[in-house]
């Protein structure tokens, strides 16, 4: 969600910044269906592929970031860094916890002494909604960003040793625990005995992110197109199966094969990544420059969406859910466009677009 320098703008990842974000809006439009709808049912169904492509979201924000700031054409001064980036970011979530404690506080209309002292609290613990949870991650990324890139720097082989880890480690054994099968207890104790904070959670996809950028840059990956279009429909029909065999083992609907740590969300990410970087679109300047001025209102588009989306479902109660698909792309449709509309309003001011949008 951040802008970086780097030598040549790379317009396929602005491209793909604005992607992610409209499918980190359909994974919320589409989660009640998803988990609700039983599998075998066409609106079931095309939800699930729908909640799973936009899952890929979050990951693809991640491999953005790790590609751009783990970059060797990053100039990365810890000091100028610190103070600018991170905290303009630290700021900007609290901002947005504040703002949305505000909104919330208005819509009820409870002004007790208690409430108040609720509120106040949630606010210094940083909680106010369920996408919240990203910013303290990428902050904790961010404290992390001088190590990872001496991992990067120091030798190919010590990167792939990182990126394969993670995929075996964190990508793999989370998958493998999904289904039930017999002494899975005692994998699943092991695992939780060994620590690997570092590895096995978002850095992973955040170093990986870097790796796929080298690959591609190296001419490793031959047909980057072809394999991003085949990862991009396998991740969702192996996500479909995945749940199905869980249907079969539980006798309930289940959408674990959609966890943003299972092995379907990273092929289809990956797939997303190789093709919207491995070539640059032919745009005018024009177009070049509308991609990035979009691109530069996902963060608002992120920290907005929820609230928006709440607003739209009291306007238009039940409608992702009575109306099945086409009610889900409606509202996909409204929530993005309208955060869209009020992040470029907004960021019309200078104080708002540098502290607040991130823009």
């Amino acid at each position: 969600m951040n802008q970086t320098k780097s030598t040549q703008r790379n317009i396929g990842l602005d491209i793909l910044r604005i992607l992610a974000c409209l499918f980190v809006v359909i994974s919320h439009t589409s989660s009640q269906l998803a988990v609700n709808a039983p599998l075998t049912s066409f609106n079931g169904l095309v939800a699930h592929i729908m909640n799973t492509i936009g899952h890929t979201g979050t990951i693809l924000f991640l491999f953005i970031s790790g590609s751009l700031l783990l970059s060797e054409d990053y100039s990365f001064i810890p000091r100028k860094f610190y103070t600018r980036n991170f905290l303009r970011l630290l700021i900007a979530y609290y901002s947005w916890v504040i703002i949305y404690h505000l909104v919330g506080f208005i819509q009820r209309g409870i002004y007790t002494p208690t409430h108040a002292k609720d509120v106040l609290l949630n606010i210094i613990e940083g909680k106010a909604g369920y996408h919240f949870w990203y910013l303290p991650m990428l902050l904790g990324i961010y404290l992390l960003l001088p190590f990872l890139r001496a991992i990067c720097h120091k030798s190919k082989a010590l990167v792939a040793y990182f990126v394969a880890f993670f995929l075996v480690v964190q990508i793999g054994f989370s998958t493998l625990l999904i289904p039930e099968f017999p002494y899975k207890y005692l994998l699943a104790s092991l695992m939780n005995r060994i620590p690997l904070t570092l590895v096995n959670h978002y850095a992973g996809y955040f170093v990986l992110g870097y790796f796929l950028t080298q690959l591609i840059k190296d001419g490793k990956i031959k047909t980057p197109r072809l394999w991003g279009w085949l990862l991009i429909i396998s991740g969702p029909l192996l996500s479909v199966a995945g749940d199905f065999l869980l249907v079969a083992q539980q006798g309930t609907h289940n959408v674990a094969f959609n966890g943003l740590f299972a092995a379907p969300l990273c092929i289809s990410a990956i797939g997303f990544f190789l093709l919207f970087h491995s070539r640059q679109p032919v745009l005018s300047e024009r177009g070049q420059h509308m991609v990035l001025q979009f691109s530069k209102l996902t963060f608002g588009i992120y920290m907005l969406h929820p609230m928006i989306l709440s607003g739209m479902n009291e306007i238009l109660p039940g409608i992702s859910t009575s109306t099945g698909i086409p009610g889900i792309l409606l509202m996909t449709i409204l929530v993005f466009f309208l955060c869209g509309i009020l992040s470029r309003i907004l960021c019309l001011i200078p104080f708002l677009r540098k502290w607040i949008f991130f823009a």
